[in-house]
């Protein structure tokens, strides 16, 4: 019995020691981790935030498992965000390349989403006035965050640019689908 006792007590030692000696590594990787995907947050955060936010995730869950004494998780889960940081400098690379394009388009169709935004607004009939003013309010809107992107684009914040007349385009979608709903109803 006191055999027994000698042998579960080392094992839980051993067990602890094991246990101790993956900590150090688990927070290694995931400091490593959180390196590389800080060397490039400020632009992935600018030019592709939803896949930024998905690699930070794998952090997030890297930690977890650190918190929740699973070292080994924490390794395996960590040890992917250098590489997924790497794969984020060629995207945030390609979507710079892409840009001037995406504008030269832009550039041509959001005054004209706009100006037939405004016509769709003045030629509504069943549509209450609540309805109306809230979608003049939302040209107005659009009209303001037009000029900032092309203030944008001629001070060379291009990704900020694009992404507002992207909201504008949103925007257009928005007001259109309430016009359309108020006048469908009446």
């Amino acid at each position: 019995m006191k055999n027994l006792v000698l042998v579960l007590s080392c094992a839980v030692l051993a067990l602890a020691a094991v246990s101790c000696s993956m900590k150090v590594p688990a927070e290694a990787t995931i400091k490593a981790g959180e390196e590389a995907l800080g060397a490039v947050k400020a632009e992935a955060v600018k030019y592709i935030p939803e896949q930024y936010a998905a690699v930070e995730k794998i952090l997030v869950d890297a930690r977890a498992a650190l918190e929740k004494g699973d070292y080994k998780e924490a390794i395996v889960i960590a040890k992917e965000v250098p590489q997924k940081a790497n794969d984020l400098l060629a995207a945030i690379e390609a979507r710079k390349a892409e840009l001037p394009g995406v504008w030269a388009e832009m550039a041509k169709a959001v005054p004209k989403l706009i100006a037939g935004t405004k016509t769709a607004v003045a030629k509504a009939k069943g549509c209450d006035q609540a309805t109306r003013d809230a979608a003049s309010a939302g040209v107005k809107e659009m009209e303001e965050n037009w000029k900032t992107a092309e203030a944008e684009f001629k001070s060379g914040n291009l990704a900020d640019a694009v992404n507002l007349a992207g909201q504008i385009t949103e925007k257009a979608a928005e007001i259109h689908g309430a016009l359309a709903g108020k006048t469908a109803g009446k």
